[in-house]
């Protein structure tokens, strides 16, 4: 799968859930459309290179615990945006970012271990 694919794909599962439970909280569904893009849009990058770089440039046997390091990062930068746009309490926008990243993370794992 291309990064550009993987993108598109996490935009198509992360940004419904983000203006589903923003409209639940009194968030129009237009500004957490437009947060959930760039917050996914600033982490996405991140969480595709430093995965290919721990799997393909260092070749190593721990993918499994990159993908929870990386993971966890990726949750706590996209909760911290969630935060300060949207904007919510810590345990809203952790919640958040936990059920976004789970969503796209284990559907991206799925597709790509078919």
């Amino acid at each position: 799968m291309s990064q550009a694919l993987a993108w598109l794909l996490t935009l198509l599962l992360e940004v419904p859930l983000v203006v589903f439970f923003a409209n639940k909280w009194g968030i129009s569904w237009q500004r957490a459309a437009i947060v959930g893009i760039v917050a996914s849009s600033i982490t996405h990058p991140l969480a595709w290179k430093s995965f290919w770089a721990a799997t393909v440039i260092w070749q190593t046997d721990h993918a499994w615990l990159w993908l929870v390091c990386i993971e966890s990062l990726v949750w706590l930068i996209e909760a911290g945006v969630y935060r300060i746009a949207l904007p919510l309490d810590w345990g809203r926008s952790m919640m958040l970012a936990l059920l976004t990243n789970a969503l796209s993370a284990s559907m991206g794992m799925l597709i790509m271990w078919l």
